[in-house]
């Protein structure tokens, strides 16, 4: 396409007004855009912020008190005896049942060379049975 019709020219100004015209206007598409996307993601966010924790995602203590006061391998981490983390509500059912199963095999092999002749219970607020003992102690704490 020309610049010129016949006797109609576009002028310099002309032609930087038209360019500024068509900044504007993709700044002003750009902007809509990302006001678009924030907009999105706020809306998703406030959302999330109304809905309550699902149960399984609540964050519960727990300590863990074993008869071998070794430790208890989950997911790649080793959660240590004697010491208190903070859990999703589910790791925290999983853990719980793996201790209570730990306690049960003690008794049930009832070995004089086990290593509760070494044992020291660890130190927590509210007992559950199996050994398992879930409470709060300030600075024992670990959050995962």
């Amino acid at each position: 396409m020309t610049e010129e019709v016949k006797d109609i020219k576009l002028t310099e100004a002309d032609k930087r007004r038209l360019r500024e015209k068509a900044q504007a206007e993709v700044e002003k598409k750009l902007k809509a855009e990302l006001e678009a996307a924030f907009l999105e993601q706020a809306l998703l966010e406030a959302e999330e912020a109304l809905r309550p924790t699902p149960p399984e995602e609540e964050l519960v203590s727990i300590l863990i008190d074993l008869p071998d006061m070794t430790g208890l391998l989950t997911d790649g981490k080793l959660f240590q005896h004697g010491r208190e983390y903070v859990v999703s509500r589910t790791m925290y059912d999983d853990m719980r049942a793996r201790i209570a199963c730990a306690w049960r095999v003690e008794r049930e092999l009832n070995n004089p060379f086990s290593g509760m002749k070494a044992y020291r219970p660890a130190i927590g607020n509210t007992v559950l049975s199996g050994g398992n003992r879930v409470g709060s102690q300030a600075g024992n704490e670990h959050r995962y």
